[in-house]
């Protein structure tokens, strides 16, 4: 026959909850990941101006290397003026 469960008297639970410290990264995690994604999200809402040639192409000069590998949807898009 099992034991009978005896409820611990009030006041004497502890909880194993983290304190707020332990999720102080996560916070920061997901403020660097909401940065990036409005930066991403101004590049192309941006077209043409984020585009090489464009006003505000100094804040995306890093993409560099992702526009060289897709010059052609580029073109293509500058052409049948869907960005502008």
């Amino acid at each position: 026959m099992p034991k009978a469960f005896k409820q611990p008297e009030l006041g004497t639970i502890r909880c194993a909850m983290p304190t707020t410290k332990s999720y102080r990264w996560i916070s920061l995690w997901f403020l660097f990941s909401y940065g990036v994604v409005l930066w991403d999200l101004a590049y192309i809402l941006l077209r043409p101006h984020s585009l090489p040639d464009g006003k505000f192409r100094r804040i995306w000069s890093v993409y560099e290397e992702l526009e060289a590998f897709d010059k052609v949807s580029i073109r293509s898009m500058l052409s049948m003026r869907i960005l502008i």
